[in-house]
């Protein structure tokens, strides 16, 4: 059996580009070699992460004062860490906690480990891509109009496809309810550093549009490694010293201190070189131009949308996703971040260079070229429809720590409707759940697992059992 290092070269020997994540794209940026040469401990001269009081200190303060916050937090445990961490700080078991139903499975383990009680926000939907959409200030109003009193509010923004929401009018309705409001911008880390451009105009971070606290993942968009990410704390309307104790429960007392060098380097050089982004954003506005001639292919656009995301819809073709991220990797040797139903995304980073964007234009070009509807095996994908599961309200009528805990049986997925799941469910990416512990099963939520598994997509789930989990 080949060992991961042996594996890992043969990976790289292929010389395929990466439109995914991480966001440095293995190029050979300074601060990110040498890594097993720089895997240091806690020794006098470089400070201690979980009671900095020295060089490490230092680096906080400089990421607070370049990202205008209170307090900013690293981490080494990527976002997941960082969102648990933010959730325990603003809340006490028991609580209810508004979340918008497209958020990370993390935030819903959080949800579970502390015991809350979730009232859940439904996003608009882009039926035409079959993505989620942004979620509305209206929503949000209606929740608390409900009589919800909720201890902190979750939203998404932007989403993994790049759907921004309008984050300070959210902000507004809750701060008029008392509710901090904490945002999972995972993937909108380098909306700090946007000049204003055409193509940016309303992409700005939620720390500039009163959110409390914000999440930001690095290592998704900026080119720093993978497991960094941030946690802004952007008033005082969240405890300091909680959140400082949760972040040290939550990612190890052990931190590789080249992953803290990445994101040390990582916002002083975003810092220091605005016209990166720049660049990108001009790259990016000619990328658009040019495939507006796709004559099958469709590419994402809108006023909310962030165009680095890039994402392309195969319906048009009559295949999936999948088949066009299989012919890319065969044909162009370039591997996407994913692709699910007849979706397929790519993400663009400043180490993007233009001939880089180029290379995946072209690729696109010829598969448009020579794609003909007729010919292609969609495999029944058009069939797995999101939207669906959404439009038959789907009630979480048991606190999910409970229904973890529960008693329960496991049924195939077609004997599911109206019982009480007992296990998480999701397809990944972008590890959005379609189940919930302790929610009630819905048929188009069986409809749409149905036939996203008869697609060839792997769902993932809490339990081994190829079965459903549900009390009994």
């Amino acid at each position: 059996m080949k060992s991961l290092h042996e594996s890992i070269n043969d990976y790289l020997n292929q010389n395929t580009y990466p439109f995914h994540m991480p966001g440095h794209k293995r190029k050979p940026l300074p601060w990110l070699n040498q890594v097993n040469g720089r895997d240091l401990t806690e020794v006098a001269e470089l400070d201690n992460l979980s009671s900095s009081d020295g060089i490490i200190l230092s680096s906080l303060q400089r990421a607070a004062k370049i990202y205008n916050t209170a307090k900013t937090f690293y981490s080494v445990n990527g976002s997941t860490g960082v969102i648990l961490a933010a959730i325990y700080s603003a809340t006490t078991p028991g609580d209810t906690i508004l979340v918008a139903r497209n958020c990370h499975k993390s935030v819903f383990n959080a949800v579970e480990l502390l015991q809350l009680h979730p009232i859940v926000i439904n996003p608009e939907f882009i039926e035409d891509f079959n993505i989620f959409g942004s979620i509305t200030a209206e929503a949000v109003e209606k929740a608390l109009a409900d009589g919800a009193k909720p201890a902190l509010a979750v939203i998404t923004s932007p989403t993994y496809e790049g759907i921004v929401s309008d984050v300070g009018r959210i902000a507004n309705v809750l701060h008029k309810a008392g509710v901090p409001l904490l945002v999972d911008e995972a993937h909108g880390a380098h909306f700090s550093f946007l000049p204003k451009h055409d193509s940016t105009a309303g992409l700005k971070s939620a720390v500039m549009c009163g959110a409390d606290m914000v999440v930001q993942s690095l290592h998704k968009t900026l080119p720093s490694l993978n497991q960094t990410a941030l946690l802004h704390v952007c008033n005082n309307m969240v405890n300091f010293d909680k959140v400082a104790h949760a972040m040290t429960m939550f990612q190890t007392s052990s931190p590789a201190y080249f992953l803290l060098e990445s994101i040390d380097s990582c916002i002083n050089q975003m810092f220091n070189c605005p016209g990166n982004f720049s660049q990108l954003y001009r790259n990016m506005s000619e990328f658009y131009s040019t495939a507006k001639c796709f004559k099958n292919l469709r590419i994402y656009n809108s006023p909310t949308h962030d165009r680095s995301k890039i994402l392309i819809n195969t319906s048009k073709c009559n295949c999936t996703g999948a088949e066009l991220e299989l012919w890319l990797l065969k044909n162009s040797k370039i591997q996407i971040e994913y692709a699910l139903g007849q979706n397929a995304l790519a993400i663009a980073t400043v180490c993007d260079e233009k001939e880089d964007l180029e290379r995946l234009l072209c690729a696109l070009q010829e598969f448009d070229a020579q794609c003909n509807p007729t010919n292609c095996n969609a495999q029944g994908s058009a069939n797995a429809n999101l939207a669906e599961i959404f439009k038959t309200p789907s009630e979480v009528v048991t606190p999910p720590a409970l229904a973890m805990r529960a008693k329960h049986v496991f049924l195939p997925i077609t004997q599911c409707i109206g019982r009480i799941a007992a296990e998480y469910i999701w397809f990944y990416p972008p590890g959005v759940p379609i189940i919930i512990p302790g929610q009630i099963i819905t048929a188009e939520i069986t409809g749409f697992a149905q036939n996203m598994l008869a697609a060839g997509q792997k769902w993932h789930k809490t339990f081994v059992n190829e079965d459903v989990a549900v009390l009994k």
